[in-house]
């Protein structure tokens, strides 16, 4: 009869485990492309600035620019989180010309590297029923420092 319970009480604090990563706005800094089939040349800047909130095992980050909330989870047992969000109606240069997207999907993995910093991976897909040549994806490294 002991066991279960210990059991239950062992799952429900699994859920509500501390992170060592702070809550609090970080700014975003691009450390590196990995794939820019989008002919960007590395300047695309889509997140800049963003507060992250951490309730046990889910994160969000709020971006202060209109820009998306992207919302995940933290890997099981790992100071590593992975998120995702798409926008909306979000003009972008694209192969030298302005695009206007149907949707923008972004996806996030990361890596606590201490309480205040993180680093990781983004890849946006840019998908347009209209225009096809706005079709493509970006790949980048990015480092996030918590703003004091």
């Amino acid at each position: 009869m002991r066991l279960p319970l210990l059991a239950l009480v062992a799952f429900a604090l699994a859920g509500c485990r501390q992170h060592t990563l702070e809550d609090g706005a970080y700014d975003f800094t691009t450390t590196g492309v990995l794939r820019d089939d989008c002919a960007v040349d590395g300047t695309l800047t889509i997140l800049d600035r963003g507060t992250l909130t951490t309730t046990g095992n889910l994160v969000k980050i709020a971006f202060t620019s209109s820009k998306p909330n992207l919302e995940g989870t933290y890997k099981f047992q790992l100071e590593e989180m992975v998120l995702d969000g798409v926008i909306a109606n979000y003009t972008v240069p694209i192969r030298g010309k302005d695009c206007l997207p149907d949707t923008l999907s972004l996806h996030m993995e990361t890596k606590t590297v201490d309480p205040a910093n993180f680093t990781g991976t983004t890849s946006i897909t840019f998908q347009s029923l209209t225009f096809p040549e706005c079709n493509c994806k970006y790949w980048y490294n990015f480092s996030a420092t918590r703003v004091p």
